[in-house]
């Protein structure tokens, strides 16, 4: 019943993710799960409860698929803040504890440090519907998005990967869709076993 699953640019793409396995040219494979999860809304708690569910949701998967052992990257519209959203308790509370976890935009635009939940949210220079509690991000860099790349590493995997860069990129924005791009590279390194 949540989720504005049948307004505007919500019918785009069906609700929740979907997981492929990506094969590199020499013969790696990643597991990448797009979302495209919940829209939030400020009537009443039961858009928030569905966003938890499907974060929690997610974290089960993930943790269903650690047998794979291949890197794990998270990545589309969460439809989630973490100034808003209780990550901690629905999805890093969730995942297999061995696993570890990284956003590109929390290492490169915030030194690593998570916002805090709840507070109040860190929005880009060029968002629209912003409260008074908000916060805007003078470097739209900083803003956060509902957009999001998390990438997971399994410790004891032959494969490790690790973001290089983040980027909410405004030069490439074609106005096909209703986000603006966010880019991150990755390298990867194979461990010896």
């Amino acid at each position: 019943d949540y989720g504005g699953l049948t307004s505007g640019a919500n019918t785009c793409v069906k609700k929740g993710f979907r997981h492929y396995v990506m094969t590199l040219a020499d013969g790696t494979q990643i597991d990448v799960l797009i979302t495209h999860m919940n829209t939030y809304s400020s009537s009443g708690s039961g858009h928030i409860n569905a966003q938890h569910a499907q974060l929690k949701q997610m974290a089960q998967y993930v943790n269903s698929i650690k047998a794979n052992n291949r890197p794990v990257i998270i990545m589309g519209d969460t439809n989630c803040r973490y100034t808003r959203h209780d990550f901690q308790t629905y999805f890093w509370g969730v995942l297999d504890s061995s696993l570890v976890v990284n956003d590109p935009w929390v290492d490169f635009q915030w030194n690593g440090v998570y916002p805090t939940y709840p507070s109040n949210s860190l929005m880009v220079s060029d968002a629209t519907g912003t409260s008074s509690s908000d916060i805007i991000c003078a470097d739209t860099q900083k803003g956060e998005v509902v957009d999001k790349i998390i990438y997971i590493n399994n410790p004891d995997a032959p494969v490790q990967i690790k973001a290089q860069s983040y980027l909410r990129d405004y030069n490439n924005f074609n106005g096909l869709a209703d986000h603006m791009p966010i880019v991150a590279t990755f390298s990867y390194e194979k461990q010896v076993q």
